[in-house]
């Protein structure tokens, strides 16, 4: 068996529904194949501990994150991290932990829906965002995304609203003109 190790990040808007797909991925190989987004041996943030997003201090998460992936015994595996917004200010996470774990892929999914199909999320969960301000904070993404793409992370979008539809993340760039 040829070693593999990976290191996705999901990444979206607020009320994208990255909880919801990281679990409905990892109960559904028939989803990640037919969208070729395959893990093996997904360890999730949960195994890094519940409170594991909350810590502020990025260095602190790259040594939990050590901790945790010294542990594992499996020779091929993948773990699932679902970003947050406060992971790409400063510091820049994602970079922090690929220069830590160099031997590793690192690639991102990057979990979207159109503005007002996320406004109504929102508002639903959060108690309002306007469509302007989804649409302000997915191009923001977008841009940050693009940051990860200069320095080697392979990024795909996944429509949340369709499906769990795939496209490249050009195809990604081209529709957000249109918002």
């Amino acid at each position: 068996m040829i070693s593999s190790k990976e290191i996705v990040w999901i990444f979206g808007p607020t009320a994208a529904g990255k909880s919801s797909f990281m679990k409905r991925l990892l109960i559904d190989r028939a989803l990640q194949k037919q969208k070729g987004i395959e893990v093996y041996n997904p360890i999730t943030p949960y195994g890094l501990g519940k409170n594991w997003q909350r810590i502020e201090d990025r260095t602190k998460k790259v040594e939990e994150l050590v901790r945790i992936l010294d542990s594992v015994k499996e020779d091929s595996y993948c773990i699932l991290i679902e970003g947050q917004k406060r992971d790409l200010k400063d510091g820049f996470l994602p970079f922090l932990v690929r220069i830590r774990f160099i031997e590793y892929s690192h690639r991102v999914l990057f979990l979207w829906t159109n503005p007002k199909e996320n406004s109504i999320r929102a508002q639903e969960r959060k108690g309002g965002r306007s469509e302007e301000k989804c649409r302000k904070e997915l191009l923001s993404l977008i841009r940050k995304m693009e940051d990860l793409q200069k320095i080697g992370f392979s990024v795909f979008a996944v429509e949340s609203a369709n499906s769990y539809a795939v496209l490249s993340f050009e195809m990604l760039k081209e529709k957000a003109k249109n918002f």
